[in-house]
């Protein structure tokens, strides 16, 4: 009888620490895991009590009850927690576990397990799409810089040409003018000026390329203009 009442028994803790560990019973945050998978003697005892045989006697069914606790503690299945307020906690070393869940608890181990491996990955994925991106940006920027030289230089060449044939044809070049008639596929004006300033840079140090100020309409505006030889 006493061997009955430690099957009950057992089952009855190891079912619930199965139920907390599968998330079937909610596990409030910040409750240690003796309080969580632990159930009250009092309570245990009651449940088992209610399922006695009629024809056993309250004291007789306390004797077999008691004998059953010890058992289990004897043989490491369950253990027995007493509280400061005088209660009895009994905790199964063990939980009833459905095939679902162990499957879902193994694949959240692997995941906890491999998880900082597989940030580390995307992470290094990220940095080399990230970096290369960039250097596909600033390659294709230095050689949109070289083209733009070459167009500038050659306008401005273009441009001294056609004075000398058309005396009301200024010889000189704005290289705003530039700027905006080769740039105009550029709608942002911040990233259009940084290009255009690396443009400018090589081209005033082009020994072919003489920079001016002159008064245009009444302002001081900087022109390109092809130095005679």
């Amino acid at each position: 009888m006493a061997a009955d009442v430690a099957v009950h028994l057992l089952s009855t803790l190891e079912k619930h620490r199965g139920d907390v560990t599968c998330g079937n019973l909610k596990r409030k945050r910040g409750l240690s895991d003796i309080d969580a998978f632990s159930l009250s003697e009092v309570d245990v005892y009651a449940f088992i009590s209610a399922l006695k045989d009629k024809t056993i006697s309250q004291d007789e069914f306390d004797d077999i009850y008691q004998l059953a606790v010890k058992d289990l503690v004897d043989n490491e299945e369950i253990d027995t927690v007493r509280r400061d307020n005088g209660i009895n906690l009994l905790i199964a070393r063990n939980a009833q576990i459905s095939l679902g869940c162990r499957l879902r608890l193994k694949l959240s181990s692997i995941a906890r397990k491999w998880r900082l491996e597989f940030c580390t990955l995307v992470a290094l994925f990220l940095g080399y799409t990230f970096a290369l991106t960039k250097i596909r940006r600033a390659t294709a920027e230095k050689k949109r810089v070289k083209e733009l030289v070459k167009y500038t230089i050659e306008h401005v060449r273009e441009r001294m040409v056609e004075s000398m044939h058309d005396p009301t044809m200024a010889p000189y070049v704005i290289p705003e003018q530039i700027r905006d008639n080769a740039l105009s596929d550029i709608h942002s004006s911040a990233k259009r000026q940084k290009l255009w300033s690396r443009v400018r840079s090589v081209v005033e140090s082009n020994a072919n390329i003489q920079l001016k100020q002159l008064e245009i309409q009444g302002d001081i505006t900087d022109v390109f203009e092809w130095k005679s030889s």
